[in-house]
């Protein structure tokens, strides 16, 4: 007797020599016809793949179970044979019934990632799981503090070192005792008070907090030298932002300290700025001057020196502004637009416009210039006009003029 096999939705005979009883029909397609039976053939219909939303917590992991809403018309079992990285984590299969979701330290907000399943019948199907990370608190970071004290009272800046992932805001909490001194919080700084005629090391520990209910605990080491003993200077770092193209003088000794109050600082070397030049002046400021053409970040380190010849490094950092949002730095008082067509000059409070730029009213008179003051939201302009009258609307500042005479318009122009 003839069998029948069945391979991918197809039928197909396995006939023995000498076998009767199969007859091939002509006329039924896709067909075979044995001992008077039909077999037709079917084609595999390809699996649906449906999009996934899940949460997960920061820092933590999460099983997604994909193919739980994934369907096959045909029944066949489905496996998960490939997926993308997301942009915030990472993804693993769990032999291809399941994938783990683990979202980058610290990360939490949107993420995703596509993935792809097989019916095991050449049948496939890709769908997104959308993944959003909601965020967790994490604790500040309070980072092992050292400080010496010339047989008296030091006061210690013990959050200055310390940090918060979250950009928190720190505060000092408490203070333990030393063994031979006493503490009291000031701030956030630790008043640090030896016992009398003790020299020599003491510890203490102090608690941050961020506000929003975490902690750290940080350890301070107080060396205590006996009077009259030398301490080397502290140097503090430095920010500053300076004008395109501007040079600025910075007080870089104006934050150190010296744990000898006596001691005169001076800046003993400045290395070179990656983009620009930097030179001490004997009063011991330092002048920085940007490339031309350079806006951006720089930065340059510089040596404390205290008279008995200790020293410590410091640094300042520096943001050069753009030639379009120089002019928002009133240190050097005004700034006037000298256009070649002499349309305009703006004098007093209009030199500063917070979004960068000149702030530009709409109008130009024809040669002629024309001043204004800010005040108390009204912007006030004094001059002649030879156009007759004219009345100008930019961005909800509003203003009039006569001819001839004063003008004065009120809106929302910020000076």
């Amino acid at each position: 007797m003839p069998s029948v096999t069945s391979k991918t939705g197809a039928y197909r005979t396995a006939v023995r020599r000498g076998s009767a009883g199969l007859v091939a029909t002509a006329g039924l397609a896709g067909a075979l016809l044995l001992g008077g039976t039909a077999f037709a053939q079917t084609a595999n219909t390809a699996p649906v793949a449906t999009a996934d939303a899940v949460t997960v917590v920061e820092d933590t992991s999460m099983l997604v179970s994909v193919l739980a809403n994934d369907t096959d018309a045909d029944g066949n079992t489905l496996t998960i044979t490939g997926f993308t990285t997301p942009t915030h984590g990472v993804v693993v299969s769990n032999a291809g019934a399941s994938l783990t979701y683990t979202p980058a330290a610290d990360y939490s907000g949107a993420d995703s990632f596509d993935y792809t399943i097989n019916d095991g019948n050449g049948g496939t199907a890709t769908a997104t799981v959308t993944v959003t990370v909601t965020p967790v608190n994490d604790p500040p970071v309070a980072v092992a503090d050292v400080d010496n004290s010339v047989s008296g009272p030091v006061s210690i800046p013990v959050l200055a070192n310390d940090t918060d992932a979250d950009g928190n805001t720190l505060t000092l909490v408490s203070a333990t005792q030393g063994t031979n001194g006493t503490t009291s919080v000031s701030g956030n700084n630790v008043l640090y008070t030896p016992n009398a005629a003790f020299v020599g090391a003491d510890t203490f520990n102090y608690v941050v907090s961020d506000g929003q209910g975490a902690t750290a605990t940080g350890a301070v080491t107080v060396t205590v030298l006996p009077a009259g003993a030398n301490v080397a200077p502290v140097a503090v770092d430095d920010t500053v932002s300076v004008k395109f193209e501007t040079a600025k003088t910075i007080a870089v000794l104006a934050n150190d300290t010296d744990a000898n109050s006596g001691d005169t600082l001076t800046v003993g070397s400045v290395t070179t700025p990656a983009h620009g030049t930097a030179v001490i002046n004997a009063d011991g400021t330092v002048t920085y001057t940007p490339a031309a053409g350079y806006s951006g970040s720089d930065s340059f380190t510089y040596i404390v020196r205290d008279p008995a010849g200790l020293t410590d490094t410091g640094t300042v950092n520096i943001t050069v502004k753009t030639a379009t949002n120089g002019d928002d730095d009133d240190d050097d008082g005004d700034d006037s637009d000298d256009g070649d067509d002499g349309d305009h000059a703006n004098k007093g409070n209009m030199d500063e416009c917070k979004d960068g730029g000149w702030m530009d009213l709409g109008f130009r008179n024809q040669g002629l210039c024309v001043s204004f003051a800010v005040r108390g939201g009204d912007i006030h302009e004094d001059g002649d006009h030879e156009d007759g009258d004219h009345e100008d609307d930019d961005d909800g500042a509003n203003h009039s003029s006569n001819s001839h005479g004063k003008s004065q318009g009120k809106g929302k122009g910020r000076n």
